[in-house]
C-alpha cells in the first residue's frame, strides 16, 4: 500500500499540501497541481488509515468503556451505584 509520503514525493509537492487535497482544504493549491495529486490517489488507489491517524492524532472522537460485570450493563446506576 502507498503512503502519503510516497504520493508526495511522486507528486513533487509536500505532504501536507498532499493531505490538504485530500481533506478538501487545498486553497492555496494551484489547480493543476490539485489534478496531478488527485490522479496519484486514483491511480494508487490511496485509501486514508483512519486506525493509523487516530493513534497519532489526540482528537481521535473514540471514546471506550471498560464494564467489569457483565449483568452490570443491565442495571442502572440507581440500582447499584457502587
Amino acid at each position: 500500500m502507498i503512503t502519503l509520503k510516497e504520493i508526495a514525493a511522486e507528486a513533487g509537492v509536500s505532504m501536507t499540501t498532499v493531505s490538504n487535497v485530500l481533506h478538501g482544504k487545498a486553497k492555496k493549491v494551484s489547480p493543476e497541481v490539485e489534478e496531478r495529486i488527485k490522479k496519484l490517489l486514483v491511480k494508487y488507489n490511496y485509501i486514508p488509515r483512519f486506525g493509523l491517524n487516530a493513534l497519532t492524532n489526540k482528537d481521535s472522537k473514540i471514546i471506550s468503556i471498560l464494564v467489569n460485570t457483565p449483568d452490570f450493563v443491565e442495571r442502572t446506576p440507581y440500582e447499584r451505584p457502587f
